[in-house]
């Protein structure tokens, strides 16, 4: 099961997929308001997009349990889901994943007190003005910029904008759900981390390694934040381990 990153939508997962369902069912989606889904009904926390989802696997009747794979914010909703839902999980993948610490206000620095209030101005803007199609003529989508030009229209669609600007504002709210939820430490959970991130970034994917005693770090060295499109085989080879474990009966 793959939940993409803040503005991104399941195109994200697309080349992972393909190789993955080779050997099993896999499961990529969007979120209200991304991709081709519908908009948003009213705030947007991880606890609603955790209960969207699993509304979604009944529907697909997809019975537990799941390997649980989450890129950026979608990692802090995965782990939400593997909190609140531990006998459905049976593995969790963080793939360069936001950590609840780079938000929560009692945490972090002046600096970044005035970089989350500047990135909010500016999903809000982006929201108000998508309505007359400024967005488009000044050229800024809600698209993350690895995925081919093809599918660059579904990032000016206003239910896309509405839905960065209202996760972006419940994002406190969000990491303070997820921390205030211990995890299973029976779950295997894998951190992969990208090694061209600031060390300040890193320093938050260290966090992340000590959530159990069942969670180990693989450090992809030669990649940015979208580890899962400059080296996809990591992500591959993650969830195969998990689903060879599983196999195994181990």
């Amino acid at each position: 099961m793959f939940d993409s990153g803040l503005g991104s939508c399941s195109l994200d997962w697309s080349h992972i997929q393909s190789e993955l369902s080779k050997h099993a069912a896999t499961v990529a989606y969007d979120r209200a308001g991304y991709g081709w889904s519908y908009k948003n009904r009213g705030s947007a926390t991880s606890k609603e997009i955790v209960e969207d989802l699993r509304d979604l696997l009944k529907q697909l009747n997809l019975e537990p349990s799941y390997i649980l794979v989450g890129h950026s914010f979608g990692g802090l909703n995965m782990r939400l889901f593997a909190q609140l839902y531990p006998k459905e999980v049976s593995g969790l993948i963080l793939v360069d994943s936001t950590n609840e610490y780079q938000f929560l206000p009692e945490y972090i620095d002046e600096r970044w007190r005035r970089e989350y209030t500047r990135y909010l101005k500016s999903y809000r803007l982006g929201y108000l003005f998508s309505i007359p199609g400024i967005t488009r003529f000044i050229n800024r989508p809600v698209w993350n910029r690895s995925l081919p030009l093809t599918f660059k229209p579904l990032g000016f669609r206003r239910n896309a904008y509405e839905a960065l600007y209202k996760k972006y504002m419940s994002i406190i709210v969000s990491c303070r759900m997820v921390k205030d939820q211990g995890i299973n430490k029976d779950i295997p959970i894998t951190v992969l981390t990208a090694g061209k991130m600031n060390e300040s970034w890193k320093e938050g994917q260290q966090k992340l390694t000590k959530l159990s005693p069942n969670t180990r770090q693989i450090i992809a060295q030669d990649s940015y934040h979208n580890i899962h499109f400059e080296h996809p085989e990591i992500v591959v080879k993650a969830v195969m381990e998990i689903l060879n474990f599983e196999a195994r009966g181990d």
